[in-house]
């Protein structure tokens, strides 16, 4: 290629600048070429014009200022700078805006109608990108795939954080291959990765990712039966928030380990389903069947004689309270004479037993024939109290 400048006494300086997809491979050239004047028959001072070399710059560098260091001149001169990433003359650069293996900056001085120049390749490095996304099903014991997302050399320094999960690595062991993740134990988790490459550094990178549990079977019981009433319960499930209990009378939703079912007809079988689900499961559980059943409910039943005969014959000898099982506790048996001074009184004593009546004596006397009133309360098995008040006829 022909270069020339439009008059004699104008110097042609030529710059070559390189070309390549990186530091090391194959390269191009591009030929730019600027004239400046200068005098011959004048002559110019010997100088010597290096620009300073920054060092490694990362894209992600703040901008900053270039620097040349000029010998063999005395007075002032002009300094213009010009080249990818250089923001304006004075030699202000932005590592962001220049163009990675095309970074070639140039300087001229200029002291009156002589002209120096330098250029230099600035050594720039693309800071790495970390970034990856996990696909599958997050559970425990599950493999998560790892797909790399991010931008890096494979020589960087890949520093893993896999967060105390298993790692598998597909053939061969690189890091942007594919990688499988497992966890072992439900809970929340943060795998992230962070990039070096020759100081270029990436930003911290974390893939919060929260690992469920796979929810099996309830265990449920029949925990109480009353009359009208059933509750069920089951041992609290690891990753369950939540149980859906159905049955023929309702369907409802709990966060506790039990549920009790009211207003049902006594001697009732009710078959309940439960499963389990939470924001941490894995699945809905399977569904647990039970069938329990209200108590047949029995009435109390009694039997206070109006007569009896303490004659020691072996028949109706004793004043005493019969009932059926429903009946618990005799809590208070009390007789008394017309004047109502009592002559007999028992408490919390069992029904049915003639032993434990009234043999018809006051402090160990006979008494005489007539009528006597009695007050009796009953306690039942369901919790309930029967007041019964009479009179009885002893006859001898």
């Amino acid at each position: 290629m022909m270069l020339s400048c439009p008059r004699q006494q104008w110097l042609l300086f030529i710059f070559l600048t390189l070309y390549g997809n990186s530091l090391f491979g194959n390269h191009s050239v591009s030929t730019s070429a600027v004239c400046s004047p200068f005098i011959i028959e004048s002559g110019c001072p010997t100088a010597f014009v290096n620009i300073l070399d920054p060092g490694i710059v990362c894209t992600a560098d703040d901008p900053f200022q270039l620097n040349v260091k000029v010998t063999g001149l005395f007075g002032g001169y002009e300094i213009r700078w010009y080249g990818s990433g250089v923001s304006d003359s004075t030699g202000w650069f932005e590592p962001a805006q220049a163009v990675v293996s095309q970074t070639v900056v140039h300087v001229i001085i200029r002291q009156g109608i002589c002209t120096w120049s330098d250029s230099l390749r600035i050594w720039l490095v693309m800071n790495p990108v970390a970034s990856f996304e996990l696909t599958g099903m997050p559970c425990v014991d599950s493999a998560l795939t790892l797909q790399w997302t991010g931008y890096a050399f494979g020589t960087s320094d890949w520093q893993w954080n896999f967060d105390e999960a298993s790692v598998l690595y597909s053939p061969p062991p690189f890091p942007w291959h594919v990688m499988e993740l497992t966890w072992s134990q439900p809970g929340s988790y943060t795998p992230g990765i962070f990039l070096d490459y020759y100081g270029c550094h990436s930003d911290s990178f974390v893939y919060p990712i929260e690992i469920g549990i796979y929810l099996d079977t309830p265990e449920v019981r029949c925990a109480l039966l009353d009359y009208n009433t059933i509750e069920i319960a089951w041992e609290p499930m690891s990753g369950a928030s939540e149980y859906v209990i159905s049955s023929e009378f309702e369907t409802t939703v709990t966060d506790q380990a039990n549920y009790s079912l009211q207003f049902i007809p006594d001697n009732t079988e009710v078959q309940f389903e439960i499963y389990a689900q939470g924001p941490m499961a894995c699945n809905v559980s399977p569904t647990a069947i039970i069938s329990c059943a209200t108590l047949d409910y029995i009435e109390p039943q009694f039997f206070i004689p109006n007569v009896f005969s303490p004659n020691h014959d072996g028949l109706n000898d004793r004043f005493f309270i019969q009932a059926n099982s429903p009946v618990k506790t005799i809590q208070s048996f009390q007789v008394f004479d017309r004047w109502g001074n009592m002559v007999f009184g028992v408490s919390n004593v069992s029904p049915n037993e003639a032993s434990l009546g009234w043999d018809g004596k006051f402090r160990g006397q006979p008494v005489h024939p007539g009528v006597y009133a009695y007050r009796a309360e009953l306690a039942t098995i369901y919790g309930t109290i029967i007041l019964e008040t009479g009179d009885v006829t002893l006859i001898r």
